[in-house]
């Protein structure tokens, strides 16, 4: 069961904007108009901002759908952010990166991405959805079970696929554990944050401006900065020859502040130890068949590709049928559309992908289903079928 998404704006954090677009075919037609409502949001990066989908509608003719509430993406986990560069869905965080929609192809674009999202929510895909884009070792016993219920023939000994399978075990057990320490040390982090403020704001105003500079200038993705601000302070204080109560106060603090940082930093310095030695282990032993490893995962991404187009030309043909917006139509080619199609797998560019997609772009002219099917290309998922690879192999 969906929930509405429901905005409550903030003037000061979240302000909106509108923006229409008219969506035109080859002859310069007007198909149909998109008007989208952004919403500004701070971004993961200290002082940058992005842009949040709070309404994307396409009108003909008086007639105007949702194209969220049509794909279900209007559905309260979601966030649709605006992302004319790379395209993608972040299941970890359920955010849907999509363009703006400059042209039709954008729209396309959005609609494959959107069916990666409905992917995630489908039992029969879910699986594969969550574990592509993983390293051999993440995903080898998924890669294994997937191969064998496909019946692909496999190339790993019977004992050593056994102990690969319990290294990508204990390296995912690891994985956890290590996510775990780090939000614990984040906490940590954030907590002497608050405690170094309070203190020097009760010992020295004009200290605690000191503070307030250092902090303010590292944002707290920056853990391995601390010290440096720390021993700022510290310098600060004993250079004002604080009394021996005062200085006795000070060391006890810091001691007990340290101790479990400290304590954190040594566990997730160990993990990190003991991942690296079973990634060693696990591609010591799998040298040999990385390759066939590597095409099992491509087969795979080739099915979770192809079906996220299947879905796409599905809801086109809806907008078509029960709104008469027809954006199967040929448009005007966008590179900078194109170039996004290649920004997750390849970056910078390489010249052969430079080639793929002048050519692409020299037919200027192009349809939705086209585009998709080089977006199949251009993640290597317009492969052999299956069964041809199965043949191959046998």
């Amino acid at each position: 069961m969906s929930r509405e998404r429901v905005y409550i704006p903030n003037p000061e954090k979240e302000p909106s904007a509108s923006q229409t677009y008219e969506l035109t075919n080859a002859e310069n037609t007007v198909v149909c108009v998109a008007t989208v409502e952004y919403a500004t949001q701070a971004g993961a990066e200290e002082g940058k901002e992005r842009k949040i989908f709070r309404r994307f509608e396409l009108t003909i003719n008086g007639t105007a759908v949702d194209l969220l509430s049509a794909t279900g993406m209007n559905d309260a986990q979601y966030t649709i952010v605006v992302d004319n560069n790379s395209p993608l869905f972040d299941p970890k965080n359920n955010e849907v990166f999509i363009p703006e929609p400059r042209t039709l192809g954008d729209v396309f674009i959005a609609l494959h991405e959107f069916g990666h999202a409905e992917q995630y929510k489908d039992a029969a895909w879910k699986s594969e959805s969550e574990n592509r884009g993983l390293s051999p070792v993440g995903n080898f016993t998924f890669l294994m079970d997937w191969a064998t219920e496909k019946g692909v023939p496999k190339e790993i000994p019977q004992n050593t696929e056994q102990r690969l399978k319990e290294i990508s075990i204990m390296k995912k057990h690891l994985q956890d554990e290590r996510e775990s320490l780090k939000t614990e040390e984040k906490k940590v982090d954030v907590e002497r944050r608050r405690k170094i403020e309070a203190f020097a704001e009760a010992y020295d105003p004009e200290i605690k401006k000191n503070v307030d500079t250092i902090i303010q200038s590292n944002p707290p993705s920056k853990l391995s900065l601390w010290a440096e601000y720390l021993f700022t302070f510290y310098d600060e204080v004993r250079a004002r020859k604080p009394d021996a109560a005062l200085m006795e106060k000070i060391d006890s603090y810091t001691s007990e502040i340290d101790a479990e940082y400290k304590s954190l930093s040594v566990k997730i310095s160990n993990n990190d130890r003991d991942q690296r030695a079973l990634e060693a282990e696990f591609f010591s032993l799998a040298e040999e068949y990385l390759d066939w490893m590597y095409e099992i995962n491509n087969l795979v991404v080739g099915r979770l590709e192809r079906d996220a187009t299947r879905r796409a030309l599905l809801w086109a043909r809806r907008l078509k049928r029960e709104f008469s917006i027809d954006i199967l139509v040929r448009f005007r080619i966008n590179r900078e559309s194109i170039v996004s199609l290649f920004s997750e797998t390849q970056t910078p560019l390489t010249a052969e992908a430079e080639q793929i997609i002048d050519a692409f772009c020299e037919k200027q002219i192009a349809t939705g289903t086209e585009l998709l099917q080089f977006a199949l290309a251009s993640y290597n998922a317009a492969m052999q079928p299956l069964a041809q690879y199965k043949k191959k192999k046998e």
